[in-house]
């Protein structure tokens, strides 16, 4: 689906498959910077469940967590 990141990439450790539910626009925009870039991009936290991002202490305000709907 995107030539430089998987949705695996961006999944919550606790949640397989939530990095499906990341904003396609995003994933887009970074697949073309990468592009631009001409270097690897490591993903280092894409979505995140409430229970992880209170566990690596995230803030509250993050756009990381999934809402409490979303998560395992």
């Amino acid at each position: 689906m995107y030539k430089y990141f998987k949705l695996s990439e961006f999944d919550s450790p606790d949640s397989p498959g939530s990095g499906e539910l990341m904003e396609p626009q995003v994933l887009e925009a970074l697949d073309v910077a990468r592009d631009i870039a001409g270097f690897p991009f490591i993903i280092t936290s894409g979505v995140r469940t409430v229970q992880h991002n209170k566990s690596v202490n995230g803030s509250r305000q993050s756009s990381h967590p999934l809402p409490a709907s979303g998560s395992s």
